[in-house]
């Protein structure tokens, strides 16, 4: 019984030892794994210098990085890469991206203020817009809907300053699909649209109550339709679309 004793005593004591000097060396040290984790400045090849939080000699944590062309990050790294929230400036350009990263790329949920003072708040995904997001114009407009590759596409929003709105489907930034449009004056179209005008099959109500349910061609009355006056007479034939 006294050697099972005397083991222990000798396998615990190091392990004691260990772990009291730690504490007694760094002061915020609560186990010998805390060791790994270093305050200092890492210099990537391409010369530009991070300061911040490392773990093994390497960015890990939070710190910011100043890069050769004076652009800054300030944020989390994580194995030696952007990863979790950060803020990364664009000296140059005067942009700047707020918001998750993943890999060194900004993925998830953030916000990039442009140069040309419109901004854009949603989802992100390898440094493109993709998915649902808003992007708040210089000019008044706003577009809330989805995206990819940082174009609007699939179904979205667009309101102009002016109180003019659209609602409907997008393809490659462009108005492509079902949508329906409502001027500020009263005027309203509903149906196809391709490369950001009306075509195809499509209903245009104008403000005086008249009516025309037809065809379109490069925004325009093409082809069959009907034209029904707020009287209640009707025309009913071809349109031409005259260049």
């Amino acid at each position: 019984m006294k050697y099972y004793i005397i083991y222990l005593i000798f396998i615990f004591l190091p392990l004691t030892q260990t772990t009291i000097s730690a504490q007694e060396n760094k002061g915020k040290i609560t186990s010998l794994f805390a060791i790994r984790t270093t305050i200092g400045t890492y210099t990537f090849k391409d010369g530009s210098v991070y300061n911040g939080e490392m773990k093994w000699g390497k960015p890990n944590g939070k710190g910011k990085t100043v890069f050769k062309n004076k652009d800054t990050y300030e944020g989390y790294y994580r194995k030696n890469k952007r990863e979790g929230f950060g803020i990364y400036v664009f000296t140059d350009k005067r942009e700047k991206y707020e918001g998750m990263w993943l890999k060194d790329q900004i993925q998830g949920k953030g916000t990039f203020y442009f140069s040309n003072k419109n901004h854009y708040t949603g989802m992100w995904d390898e440094n493109f817009r993709e998915g649902r997001g808003t992007m708040y114009y210089h000019n008044g407009d706003m577009y809330v809907g989805e995206w990819k590759d940082s174009k609007r596409e699939g179904e979205g929003t667009y309101t102009w300053q002016n109180g003019d709105k659209y609602e409907g489907a997008w393809h490659n930034d462009k108005k492509e699909g079902q949508g329906v449009i409502v001027w500020n004056n009263g005027f309203r179209y509903d149906g196809t649209w391709k490369n950001d005008v009306r075509s195809g099959r499509g209903t245009y109500k104008y403000a005086s109550g008249d009516v025309y349910v037809g065809e379109w061609l490069d925004d325009v009355q093409h082809g069959q339709g009907i034209y029904t006056f707020n009287t209640g007479d009707k025309y009913e034939g071809a349109y031409v679309r005259h260049d």
